[in-house]
């Protein structure tokens, strides 16, 4: 137990620690001041501050810091135990030297703060601190070649630290000066505040005990740890004075300790290599707009009274990315699971929330080159509307970005009538803004980083519970925020470990039955969007009638047998309970995982070696989740937008042209992208749709065949977005050879005749699209030029098809396959306005009884001329329910627009590589049946 707090502003400050600390004699008296090569520059740039790092590495490797007669440790002390040639420390073994700020704070008995410009450094040499006592009583004779430092400066950051780490040891790879994607080594809000954001104060666990010279309440001793004797095998010696630099007399048969992965990963990361489908060209294009680097999005906290509205994610991923068992890290494994029959790390998979969210379409929403083409061809409809149509569209898209921009400056963004008329609008362009100097040049970083953990985690219940408030005040991205600080979980407060985020952000993090909800997604999935071009409406003004439900997700959610929020509906299962699953099952892999068990942070808790100056234990303990960890996925069935982010890829692991890096900083794997690829795969075949052949028959010179389809999700199929579709493949085959098509495509997803020829309806040509199919006589399918399409078809004012979302006159064929309990009047119990119940009803599917029934099916019968007299015994059938994120008159319309934006998405599109990936011809399998059953 740790000894009574006094009070009277001594707070938090043991009795027996003030009196040594106020007799202390001064370790260091001589301390000269800290010199010119480590004091900040006054600007840092995006990223990585290259030359600020060169100049900190050439001043340590010239090893003058030892000449400033700075408070140093005793000697090199282990931070953690050494078992078995394993490394269990928080960092390396370490000796470190303290500027006169820290020491000055640490005889003050750390009270108050320390003061800026104070620097701690940390030598870090390969553990054990042993070994170096027997060969240099602890104070070795070459440079470490391994440096970890703090820089002090409180106006900067909520901790107040720049953090850093720089090497030049002969042992380990060079550092890298020239990639602009890789985390930064050095920098505000770096990972290190994993651990230190659990001292009891500042962010540093320094301490009298460790210095040379002091003789306090430990004799002058530091904390000590179990260290056998796996190291001492014959010619460690050498082993250890090359790591020195200094020449080894004889060979060592002592391989180099395994760097502990929490520390050097830069180091590690640079040893991986990324596989990658597609095509790598050493060279971006010019011609192509590409998005700044990922480092470049980065958003911290600022110091106290300085809270910015958003955080990035970076600010997230050094306790919420996953730690793998197989990487040599002493504090895993965490957040990962395991194939069986394998201690590959490669074949791990990383299930953290950070490692999931990133790879998600909530994750690349901000860098998404589909939806920034789209944007841009919305401008070029409506030009005098650009603002409005930016507000619209980045309210979600770049959440963080806009809204931080608004409310920086006194502007509520859920409403921005209010802003004054000389404040400048956001602008979608910032998003590529390369010049940090730009005032405007962070709110572009915000928006990239896309529908980011901050932006759900900060929502709260809206004020009024009611469905109508709902959906008028909160849907299209404007939902409403907790305080500035507070951020929402699903675990309840008292069983939060708040201290890290409190301390290393200025964050709480407290318990909200809210963010378990699906109202919580139907605030941006559901988006009622004005028509800028019909008739008597203008501005996105007016009534109903102005306006189109471009998105009803949640909508038809709520009119279906999964809702839980009118009574409990037979199916009851809300957003998060498909897309935040509790397990991991992939086919591919082998893995089924039914419940992760897990932390779901890692943080220094009481789990790590002992350290003083830590905070109070019972406020340090990450609990072990057996239930309730809910994974981060947020996958629909989107992979081509994935596999836009896993192709063009260098021999660096970066995306060149959307600007991401491929490897995961935290958990060293470069395999989470594919991860999230495979799993979408798995989606689409055991979760998406069942299809079935209920019967075929063969008379009269005719093969007649019924196909069954079943949506087993809990919203329409396709949902989301009104351009997605899905389509009935159907091949009738004499003994094996295709004799019948419906729905067969070419290589560019692009459905076609007999002949191979896009149908005339795969354009729209001459007004023409293919109608909604059913079991009676006038709607059989006959022919290869009719096919069964479930999809959204709208046309503009001018009646002509179109796939902008702000020109959606006319809704002419709405036949996405309804969930299981979907009613024509809505759930029992609520009265949904006509208007957005409206948006939930299909169109132009005139009678089928199947289709309306609330089953959630929908059957299609298929009349097929056969030769006279083939026995039936010849023929098999074969029904495959295919699904198209991006149709191809999706991209022909994209084309049509001029700009950079679409440039780009034709590019990628031209090279992308999708042959032996389960996205060939532009399209996924989501369901199949055979007949006969095989």
């Amino acid at each position: 137990m740790r000894t009574q707090f006094l009070s009277f502003g001594l707070a938090f400050l043991p009795f027996a620690a003030l009196l040594s600390a106020q007799s202390a004699p001064n370790p260091c008296p001589n301390a000269r001041a800290v010199p010119a090569e480590l004091r900040l520059p006054a600007q840092m740039p995006p990223g990585e501050p290259v030359d600020f790092e060169r100049q900190i590495l050439r001043y340590f490797a010239s090893l003058k810091y030892r000449e400033l007669s700075w408070c140093v440790d005793t000697g090199v002390r282990d931070s953690g135990p050494f078992l078995s040639q394993v490394n269990y420390g928080t960092h390396m073994a370490v000796r470190i030297y303290y500027s006169s700020e820290v020491r000055d704070w640490l005889l003050n008995g750390r009270r108050g703060d320390i003061a800026d410009g104070a620097v701690i450094i940390k030598e870090q040499y390969m553990p054990p601190a042993q070994a170096w006592a027997d060969l240099y009583d602890g104070k070795p004779a070459g440079s470490p070649g391994d440096w970890v430092f703090m820089i002090k400066n409180s106006k900067a950051s909520h901790d107040g630290w720049f953090w850093g780490e720089v090497w030049n040891n002969p042992t380990f790879p060079p550092m890298n000066f020239n990639d602009p994607y890789q985390y930064p080594n050095t920098g505000y809000g770096l990972y290190c505040l994993r651990c230190h954001a659990s001292a009891e104060k500042d962010s540093t666990f320094s301490t009298l005990n460790n210095m040379q010279g002091y003789a306090g309440t430990n004799g002058g001793w530091p904390i000590t740890y179990r260290v056998d004797d796996s190291w001492r095998v014959p010619g460690w010696q050498d082993t250890y004075r090359k790591y020195l630099g200094l020449t080894a007399t004889s060979p060592s048969t002592m391989p180099m300790i395994k760097l502990e992965s929490a520390h050097n990963k830069n180091m590690e990361l640079a040893k991986l290599t990324i596989t990658h489908p597609g095509p790598a060209p050493a060279d971006v294009p010019r011609f192509l707009q590409t998005f700044p680097p990922e480092p470049w999005d980065k958003k911290v906290a600022g110091p106290a009274g300085h809270m910015p509205p958003y955080l990035t994610s970076d600010q997230c991923t050094g306790c919420h990315s996953g730690f793998p068992k197989a990487t040599g890290s002493a504090f895993g494994p965490a957040m990962v699971v395991y194939p069986p029959n394998t201690t590959e790390a490669a074949k791990n998979v990383n299930v953290s929330e950070y490692g999931e969210w990133r790879w998600s379409p909530m994750g690349l929403g901000g860098r998404d080159p589909i939806f920034f083409s789209q944007l841009e061809s919305e401008f070029a409809y409506a030009p005098d509307q650009k603002q409005n149509i930016t507000n619209i569209c980045l309210t979600c898209h770049g959440a963080m970005g806009l809204k931080s921009y608004y409310l920086d400056h006194g502007v509520d963004p859920n409403n921005l009538n209010s802003k004054p008329a000389s404040l400048p609008g956001f602008n979608a362009d910032w998003v590529f803004l390369r010049d940090d100097k730009d005032p405007n040049f962070p709110y572009g970083g915000l928006a990239r980083d896309g529908i980011s953990c901050m932006v759900c985690h900060r929502m709260k219940p809206p004020a009024d519970p009611g469905i109508d408030y709902f959906l008028s005040h909160t849907i299209n991205g404007n939902f409403e925020t907790d305080a500035l600080g507070k951020v929402n979980g699903p675990f309840k407060t008292a069983e939060i470990t708040q201290v890290p985020m409190k301390e290393g952000l200025g964050v709480e993090p407290q318990g909200s039955e809210f963010i378990k909800s699906s109202r919580m997604c139907g605030a941006c999935h559901t988006i009622n969007l004005p028509i800028l071009d019909k008739p008597g409406c203008k501005g996105g003004t007016g009534s109903n009638e102005c306006f189109s439900v471009e998105q009803s997700t949640y909508l038809e959610w709520l009119n279906s047998n999964f809702q839980n929020e009118y009574g409990q509906g037979s199916k009851a299962q809300t957003c998060q309970d498909c897309h935040m699953s509790v397990g991991y099952e992939n086919n591919v892999s082998g893995l089924k995982v039914p419940v992760i068990q897990t932390r779901i942070a890692t943080v220094q808790d009481t789990t790590y070696p002992a350290s003083d100056h830590a905070a109070e234990p019972a406020k340090l303990n990450v609990r072990y989740r057996e239930e309730g960890y809910h994974r981060h996925e947020f996958l629909g069935m989107n992979g081509i937008l994935l596999q836009m982010f896993n192709q063009f890829v260098n021999e660096a692991g970066n995306n060149y042209i959307l600007g991401v890096r491929i490897k995961d900083y935290m958990s060293g794997l470069s395999t989470d992208l594919s991860s999230a690829i495979a799993n979408i795969v798995q989606q689409a075949a055991t979760k998406t749709a069942k299809v079935t052949i209920p019967s075929v028959t063969v008379r009269n010179g005719k093969l007649v065949a019924q196909v069954k389809v079943e949506n087993l999700t809990g919203h329409r199929l396709p949902s989301g977005v009104g351009f997605r579709r899905a389509f009935i493949e159907f091949v009738v085959l004499q003994d094996g050879v295709p004799v019948f098509a419906s729905g067969k495509t070419n290589s560019s997803g692009e459905i076609v005749d007999a002949d191979g020829n896009p149908l005339p309806t795969e354009y729209f040509t001459d007004g023409r699209y293919q109608p909604h199919y059913y079991g009676s006589n006038h709607e059989k399918i006959t022919s290869p030029a009719q096919v069964q399409i479930y999809e959204e078809l709208t046309q503009n004012a001018a009646r002509q098809f179109t796939t902008s979302f702000l020109q959606r006159d006319t809704i002419v064929k709405d036949n996405r396959l309804l969930p299981n309990g979907y009613r024509h009047d809505g759930p029992p119990g609520v009265k949904i306005p006509e208007h957005f119940l409206e948006a939930t009803r299909p169109v132009a599917v005139f009678d089928d009884p199947a289709y309306l029934s609330g089953s959630g099916t929908s059957v299609i019968e298929y009349e097929i001329p056969v030769p006279v007299n083939v026995d039936a015994s010849r023929f098999s059938v074969k029904a495959t329910l295919q699904y198209q994120s991006t149709p191809p008159y999706f991209f022909s319309d994209r084309f049509k627009t001029p700009s950079a934006a679409a440039t780009r998405l034709k590019y990628l599109k031209s090279n992308l590589e999708l042959g032996g990936t389960d996205f060939q011809a532009w399209k996924i399998a989501v369901g199949q049946a055979s007949w006969p059953t095989r």
